[in-house]
């Protein structure tokens, strides 16, 4: 629905360093574009997402923090700022 409030959940957060895998989910969207920044603005990690929860394969990533963008079918652009120690 248009007025649904769209919330971004990450898992676990802060991440232990090692972390293999980060679970995201995404209510009121289906599919979506993620994109996972550096605190550079780099872009680390680019993926469609057909479906939510999904794990994202976070073992090349060093200690630090990050944010992760969240671009939906309708544009709207949500984040979440995480830590892996």
């Amino acid at each position: 629905p248009e007025n649904a409030t769209t919330e971004v959940t990450l898992f676990p957060n802060p991440a232990p360093a090692g972390t293999s895998h980060l679970v995201v989910d995404v209510s009121a969207v289906q599919s979506a574009q993620v994109l996972l920044h550096d605190l550079a603005g780099k872009v680390v990690l680019e993926q469609s997402v057909l479906r939510f929860p999904v794990q994202l394969d976070m073992g090349a990533l060093s200690p630090g923090i990050y944010a992760l963008h969240v671009a939906g079918p309708a544009g709207s652009v949500e984040g979440i700022r995480f830590v892996i120690q």
